[in-house]
């Protein structure tokens, strides 16, 4: 992204490799390196692409490692030695602790929708009315990992939301994405999860403890060009909710 060109024509940038993972496990190594070799925790790691698993499981003694989607831990944990994997946990879990429970009382509300204009209103709803969630530690940790997770908290909601309506009215998500109340109602809650994820990750670390946290601030999608540069037509924040 050229700040100086940041108008609504294409922004135009030579292309340049990517550094993110390289500089991520860079990062997380070196706080590694200073906390105690005691107990670790990766929240929503996913597949690990831009953290040091290996290396992490070798250093501590217990490292935990979180993700909503199985498939994605267990083919991280698939890379590590046969000598380190009891010191490997893997827990399957929402980071929010308010997915399930929405979730639940949208499908109850939709069961009772005629219409997707009816269908709509309560999905809003179930935002709105969304339990107030709670802080809690995930356990006590010397360090905690949150690579790129602070931005995608709600990504799990939306994505069972649209699925859930597309079961009872198909082709309607889009419409319901582009409705300003429940994009309201999303942009606030996500503003919740952010701010329980915070306090959550400072109650899971120990006194004298480390955090690793970074996320990505703004995103653009980028097209290569027949002259062999990049266009992109805009950027978008990811944490205008923080």
């Amino acid at each position: 992204f050229d700040p100086h060109n940041a108008g609504r024509r294409p922004n135009w940038v030579l292309p340049i490799t990517c550094r993110q993972e390289s500089e991520s496990r860079r990062l997380i190594l070196s706080a590694a390196a200073q906390a105690v070799p005691g107990r670790a925790a990766i929240l929503g790691g996913g597949a690990c692409r831009e953290i040091p698993l290996a290396e992490l499981v070798a250093r501590f003694d217990h490292v935990t490692l979180n993700d909503i989607v199985p498939e994605a831990v267990e083919n991280a944990a698939a890379q590590i030695a046969p000598a380190h994997r009891e010191k490997l946990a893997i827990q399957i879990a929402d980071l929010t602790g308010l997915v399930e429970p929405i979730i639940a009382n949208m499908r109850q509300r939709l069961n009772a929708c005629f219409d997707p204009h009816s269908a709509f209103e309560a999905m809003a709803d179930s935002l709105e009315s969304a339990p107030p969630g709670t802080v809690h530690a995930w356990g006590q940790f010397h360090l905690v990992i949150a690579s790129c997770v602070l931005s995608q908290l709600h990504y799990a909601l939306t994505h069972q939301s649209d699925a859930l309506l597309e079961q009872r009215f198909p082709g309607q998500a889009k419409q319901l994405r582009n409705l300003p109340r429940w994009r309201a109602n999303l942009r606030q809650l996500a503003r919740r999860m952010k701010a329980m994820f915070l306090e959550s990750i400072l109650a899971s670390t120990v006194p004298g403890g480390f955090v690793y946290l970074s996320d990505t601030v703004q995103l653009c999608l980028v097209h290569s060009t027949p002259w062999g540069r990049w266009k992109t037509g805009k950027t978008s924040r990811m944490l205008r909710t923080v």
